[in-house]
């Protein structure tokens, strides 16, 4: 059984870090799911380091050992697609038909200090929303991993006999 952790802690958390908070999740939960399936099915959260791919494929284990360790309940395209859903939206104001002036241009009056300016605004609004929408994903994850793997609900204590009504 995993610990139940508040999602909306790990949402707060995320901003708090500036999402630095992401790494250490991504590392705790992918350990304990190791303990529970008995083997090393996630690997070490290092591979969020390697340029390109390495993430993706850390969380293509992460959703795979999920699969197995829930039995199917959680299931591995959810994970994996919510991941790469959220995690493909960060290239949006970097380029898919976003353009910034060049202040090199003939045409333009922007200085080089306006450009600075601009680009530090870009960059801080895209890491803001990259922010936002990581933190979605470990909360929505984690919603789900307390759903299948936190203590059972509580039953409801059994109601004694009644006794018949005096006639």
């Amino acid at each position: 059984m995993l610990p139940v952790r508040n999602a909306n802690k790990i949402y707060l958390y995320q901003f708090l870090t500036l999402g630095f908070y992401f790494f250490y999740w991504a590392q705790r939960t992918g350990k304990e799911v190791n303990q529970l399936a008995g083997r090393q099915m996630v690997p070490s959260a290092w591979y969020f380091a390697l340029p390109g791919f390495g993430a993706y494929w850390w969380m293509w284990q992460y959703s795979d050992a999920l699969y197995y360790t829930s039995r199917g309940r959680i299931k591995k395209s959810d994970t994996f697609l919510l991941f790469l859903a959220v995690t493909a939206a960060f290239g949006a104001p970097f380029g898919f038909g976003s353009h910034v002036p060049s202040p090199t241009h003939s045409d333009t009056n922007i200085s080089w200090h306006e450009f600075w300016i601009l680009a530090v605004i870009i960059v801080g609004v895209a890491y803001l929303f990259a922010i936002f929408a990581i933190g979605f994903f470990c909360s929505y994850t984690q919603k789900k991993l307390n759903t299948v793997f936190g203590p059972p609900a509580p039953q409801p204590a059994p109601t004694p006999p009644q006794a018949p009504p005096h006639a």
